[in-house]
């Protein structure tokens, strides 16, 4: 099924949406927004500070925290519809997903990150 957007949602009051990612690595935790740089933070919660700043900047947007695997382990989102989840008959399912997207997307970031650095 398809997600259900709030009916109160404007989309001239929000007309631009980035992505921000965060995840850690050796040196800490990763932070990268849609036209932004990468920068690192020593804790997860300093992270998701400058995350959010980098949402407010943009004036809307989704943040996703990825784990090790590539596993969604937080979301959050500014000035965003709400979107209206729906009850999953199954969390193995929806995990594994998860997991597989989340796994590609954190590989491209880090291969991102590793051509910049070169």
């Amino acid at each position: 099924m398809e997600p259900v957007i709030d009916p109160d949602y404007n989309e001239s009051r929000n007309p631009i949406m980035i992505m921000v990612h965060i995840y850690q690595e050796e040196e800490g935790w990763i932070v990268k927004g849609e036209g932004t740089p990468f920068t690192v933070h020593s804790t997860r919660a300093k992270a998701m500070k400058a995350a959010r700043q980098i949402l407010r900047d943009a004036g809307s947007g989704r943040l996703v925290v990825l784990g090790p695997t590539g596993r969604i382990l937080e979301t959050g989102q500014y000035r965003m519809p709400k979107i209206k989840r729906f009850e999953d008959k199954s969390t193995i399912g929806r995990e594994r997903i998860e997991e597989v997207i989340g796994g590609s997307v954190l590989r491209e970031l880090k291969s991102e990150r590793l051509s910049i650095s070169a």
